[in-house]
């Protein structure tokens, strides 16, 4: 006698269309997809938030880049030149 062989795929075929468990197996297979699809999405946002929130962070401490000081201001002896005025 040859050793039986599960066929996997036609037990969830099976299962997906309802042949085991009926309407309720359906229901109940159709609960288990949502709370997966749940727990896939809080998962991924449990893991991002930290990351987003120490990115923000990083920006708010990194002091602004200054502008390289004109030579009036690096030299205090030359009188810093006149803009005109602006109508």
């Amino acid at each position: 006698m040859p050793a039986r062989r599960t066929d996997w795929g036609k037990i969830l075929l099976d299962l997906h269309t309802g042949k085991i468990g009926g309407e309720p197996g359906k229901a109940l297979m159709s609960m288990a997809a949502l709370l997966l699809l749940f727990l896939t999405a809080s998962g991924a946002y449990f893991w991002a938030k930290p990351l987003l929130i120490r990115r923000r962070n990083a920006r708010r401490c990194v002091p602004a880049a200054t502008p390289p000081k004109a030579d009036s201001e690096s030299n205090p002896s030359r009188s810093p030149a006149r803009e005109p005025a602006r109508v």
